[in-house]
This record gives structure tokens, sequence and C-alpha cells, in this order.
């Protein structure tokens, strides 16, 4: 068979036995296949093809017939699977329509990035939740052991300080800090200790001395003889007991000493 197709080109009229295009041909066979494939595209559109990278005509007319919107607003970004916590603001909607036509991205091209864009956050609003509960837990662990059993008046007192003085707005902007930041907590119920207990929680009463500040309580009222607790018969001597009491019940909490 080889042999046969050998110097066929030789049957060819001399003009175009030495044309380039037949080079790669190796045999009558191999130039019907290579017409019978021409043929199938004769009648179709054909795609030029641009010059270089800086073609940008050429290159604009190759994304249109791709399929590009003619205007960026052309795009339709679907947000059905959006969740409430990723915001889509219009303004980033018109400057990603922007990019993506820009670039020449077709629509599917562009729903698809914006697809991976609201996984992405969504993994990061994950990711910022989890770290958030750690560090409330971390924060609350800690104001405990510090606090002891002063640990639930003193985030009344705080959260007090922030209605009565800082209103909602304020709370809305110290957030989840309010919640993870002891110190936060502790600034916040030494201001509250400062000012009139019972005036910002409306006559509850609370305990917000720590273990530490108790037994400096029971130290001091011990070191002074003349204090109504020694005395009976003072006025205020059931009101004394009946605080140191409190203070011992801080500093040895369910009676442990």
């Amino acid at each position: 068979m080889a042999g046969e197709n050998e110097g066929w080109k030789e049957g060819l009229p001399e003009d175009i036995r030495g044309h380039p295009s037949l080079a790669s041909l190796e045999s009558v066979e191999s130039l019907a296949k290579s017409w019978v494939n021409a043929q199938k595209l004769i009648g179709k559109e054909k795609l030029p093809i641009p010059t270089g990278a800086d073609d940008k005509e050429g290159w604009q007319t190759v994304f249109t017939r791709l399929g590009r919107p003619e205007k960026a607003e052309g795009y339709e970004i679907s947000k059905n699977d959006v969740p409430t916590e990723v915001p889509v603001e219009e303004s980033f909607l018109t400057g990603f329509k922007t990019v993506a036509h820009t670039l020449g991205l077709l629509p599917a091209q562009t729903q698809g990035i914006f697809n991976w864009w609201v996984e992405n956050e969504k993994g990061v609003i994950t990711q910022l939740n989890e770290t958030d509960q750690t560090d409330r837990q971390k924060a609350e662990t800690e104001l405990r052991q510090d606090m002891g059993q002063a640990y639930e008046g003193n985030i009344k007192l705080a959260s007090s300080v922030i209605s009565k003085f800082g209103g909602k707005h304020v709370q809305e902007l110290l957030g989840s800090s309010f919640a993870n930041n002891p110190k936060v907590i502790r600034l916040l119920s030494s201001i509250g200790k400062v000012m009139s207990e019972e005036s910002l929680l409306e006559g509850e009463v609370i305990s917000t001395h720590t273990p530490t500040e108790a037994q400096t309580e029971i130290d001091r009222i011990m070191g002074d003889p003349k204090h109504p607790y020694f005395h009976a018969e003072h006025p205020e001597h059931k009101a004394a007991v009946e605080y140191m009491q409190n203070m011992h019940k801080l500093v040895y909490p369910e009676g442990k000493k």
C-alpha cells in the first residue's frame, strides 16, 4: 500500500503539485479526508484570531462572538443561594460585572466565579463564628475563675452600664468585643461599682465582689475592733453580720475552706 501511494502527487498539475498545503498529505486517501473535513466547515461563521495580546479590537470581537453580553449590565447574576449573612451590595455587583465584561467572561463563567465567592464568604463567616464562640468561652472561663460567684453580678453590672449610658448603638458597636474581652467587662463593671448599683439595676441586689475583694473586706472588718460587726448592741450589727456572711460565701463558696 505504501508503494502505491508513493508519487501520487505526480499526477497533479505542475502549478499545484508543490503547494505547501499538500506537504503533509501522504496519499490520495488523506487528501480525500482533508477535503471532506473542509466541506464541513463551509458555511459556518469564522472566528477571527487576534493578532496578539495588544489586539484589543480583535479580542473584543472574539468575546462578543463567544457570547459575552454587549454591556456589563447584560450579565444576570443569580443570588438564589446567597445566605442572608453574606450581604451583596448593588455597588459590588456593578463592579463585579464591569470587571467580568472587561476580561471577556461569558455569562456562565461570571456566575461560576460569583458562586465561588459566595462559598468562600460562607466559609469565612463560619470560621469567624467558631472563633467568636471559642473566644467567648475562654473569656467566660477566665472571668469565672477570677470573679467566682461575683461573675453574674459583674456581667449584669457591665451590661447595665452600657444600657444606661451607651444605648443601642453602643451595644451594637461593642458587639462581640463586650462578650469576648475580659478587660472590657472588668472596666465596665468597675465603672458600675463607682456609680450607684441600685440606680443602674433598678433596686436589684447583686454581688460584684471577687473572692480577692471579699477577702480584703473580711480582713478590713476583722482589723477594726470598732466595727458594728463586733458590737451586738450596735444598730448596724445585724447588717454587718449578714455582710460578713456574704463575704465569706464569696471567698469560700458552698462552705468550702
